[in-house]
């Protein structure tokens, strides 16, 4: 069991009757993992050896706490825990017992009727001690939202005061039944209350799924989503941290694709029924063949809502970001790319495409290889649009990672001290967004680079010669600044004698540090692919290029 997955699920209430566990779940110890205990000490000569319990109890690491040592737990000890004093109400409770680690938020109760016997209530969730502060804040947040919503229903029609009265009966017949009928209560409330199933519910796609959509008393929608959990790639693999999705939303871009990663359909069959319709077209829309820009304009929404919708599902895992699909695209396999044919990723590929050999697809993708290099004339469209609806589906599935072409300037020649001094800019230009141009809809064919991008900036002036001097005009207005051995190595490029060229690659300049990918750069500064590719083979002397994935989106692939 992983550190993002709930050990237990609890709800105390506190009143002029005392305090008392209502719920609990899980409630009983695994009938199959019993049933294995007990024939393991179905020996009758099998030697007793009597534990010491307290050493035992010391060595236990939190690897090995499970949901049976939770059980054991009475609910005496466990009211006397979580129902706090009206101090610590509407606040964060936090409380490490061993190896283990409960969070809640108890809040003091507002009935609508004044005869209300209850003061408080907690919900709370058990998680592993090592769980990571993160971790505990997202379950804090979840159920300060359950809390909120309780507290809403308890004074619009006292739902709240129904339910626990309805769980404190269960209790009382519990105990009127025959000492030898055995019968839990907490199985006898799942059958009656709702609220009781609504946290069975939480547990149980906390643990499955981790994101949680409730509909307490079928008026108010709770939504929860763990990233930690959601975006597991599988259960062998680390979690994703809150922080790196964090980082990745915000790079968004206008030049973005989305791409789903579940049906359409379903998505929207799984949205509330008060969702809003924005999101529905966005849903409809997305293909990973528009950009959010090209999205914006065929949905009617404004792009800051695009992008503000985008990241919503990118958080629930229902999409991801991508650079649109076109035949100067690069990919390979990802590191974490399932190769064992014994992998269930082959069954889904061999039901979704029959026929085809998924290793002999991912054999192309062992060396990095853009989508003009599998391009084949002879072809036919039905071949080429099957071939695009893999490649899809492949990225949808993490096997195929993007690879973006970054540009260093680096001088030909040291310094004269013998060490390559760093290459400070004064201040980065101010980049504005520009708007793109429409791309063609997934037709079988992917379109060219040069559909998706404005044309570019055209110089004012013919080509004619130039010196060295040159470069003090560009660098009077303050956008950057090279260093003098930097100087001395552009100036000895013959391109640089070319008016033009030496223009646009001091206008391109500040993106030659690495940080800003092909696509970035001829996005923001308006240029062709065909014109900066010219441009960097022109100033090959000095110009040094690098393929990796995208940092911000490598998180997906960790």
């Amino acid at each position: 069991m992983d550190e993002a997955s709930p050990l237990g699920v609890y709800l105390v209430k506190s009143g002029s009757k005392g305090d008392r566990l209502l719920f609990r779940y899980p409630y009983a110890v695994d009938a199959e993992s019993d049933s294995h205990a007990n024939r393991k000490r179905a020996n009758p000569y099998a030697t007793i050896v009597h534990e010491d319990t307290l050493n035992t109890t010391r060595a236990r690491t939190c690897s090995e706490v499970s949901d049976k040592n939770l059980v054991l737990i009475s609910d005496k000890a466990l009211s006397n825990l979580f129902a706090t004093k009206s101090e610590l109400c509407n606040r964060k409770f936090e409380l490490k017992v061993n190896d283990v680690r409960f969070v809640g938020h108890p809040v003091q109760l507002c009935s609508k009727r004044e005869t209300s016997t209850f003061l408080m209530f907690n919900v709370v969730f058990a998680l592993k001690a090592n769980a990571s502060h993160d971790i505990v804040n997202f379950y804090h947040d979840f159920t300060h939202k359950i809390a909120i919503a309780l507290s809403s229903e308890e004074m619009r029609c006292s739902y709240l005061s129904v339910e626990l009265k309805g769980m404190l009966r269960a209790h009382d017949d519990t105990v009127a039944m025959p000492e030898d009928c055995g019968e839990s209560p907490y199985y006898l409330i799942l059958t009656r209350s709702q609220l009781a199933r609504d946290l069975q519910r939480a547990y149980n796609e906390l643990h499955s799924s981790g994101s949680v959509q409730l509909h307490i008393n079928r008026w108010i929608n709770v939504s929860f989503c763990l990233p930690h959990k959601v975006h597991r790639l599988s259960l062998a693999r680390n979690c994703v941290k809150a922080e790196a999705i964090q980082k990745c939303l915000t790079q968004l871009r206008p030049y973005h694709a989305l791409l789903l990663l579940v049906d359409p359909r379903e998505l929207v069959e799984s949205l509330p029924n008060d969702a809003s319709s924005a999101l529905v077209r966005l849903i409809h829309t997305a293909s990973p063949m528009r950009s959010l820009v090209q999205l914006a304009a065929d949905t009617d929404l404004a792009l800051r809502q695009v992008f503000q919708l985008s990241a919503h599902l990118v958080y629930w895992a229902k999409a991801t970001i991508i650079y649109p699909l076109c035949e100067s695209n690069c990919y390979v396999l990802a590191p974490n790319a399932p190769t064992s044919v014994k992998s269930p990723v082959h069954e889904r590929f061999a039901e979704m495409f029959p026929g085809v050999s998924l290793p002999a697809i991912m054999s192309k993708f062992s060396m990095p290889t853009s989508l003009s290099q599998l391009n084949d004339p002879m072809d036919l469209k039905n071949e080429r649009k099957q071939l695009l609806q893999i490649l899809v589906w492949m990225l949808q599935e993490k096997i195929l990672m993007q690879l973006h072409t970054y540009v260093y300037l680096v001088p030909t020649e040291q310094p004269n001290n013998g060490y390559l001094g760093s290459r400070p800019y004064l201040s980065e230009p101010h980049l504005g967004h520009r708007p793109a141009t429409s791309q063609s809809d997934f037709s079988g064919s992917v379109p060219s680079e040069d559909s998706m991008i404005g044309s570019p900036s055209q110089s004012s002036q013919s080509s004619k010669c130039g010196s060295e001097e040159d470069l003090s005009p560009a660098e009077s207005d303050g956008r950057f600044a090279l260093s003098w051995d930097e100087k001395e190595a552009v100036a000895r490029v013959p391109a640089y004698r070319n008016l033009e060229d030496r223009k646009l690659f001091l206008r391109l300049c500040p993106h030659f540090k690495g940080k800003d990918h092909l696509e970035e750069i001829m996005y923001y500064e308006n240029v062709r692919r065909s014109h900066l590719l010219a441009l960097l083979d022109k100033f090959r002397e000095v110009l040094f290029t690098v393929q990796h994935e995208d940092p911000t989106v490598a998180v997906f692939y960790s």
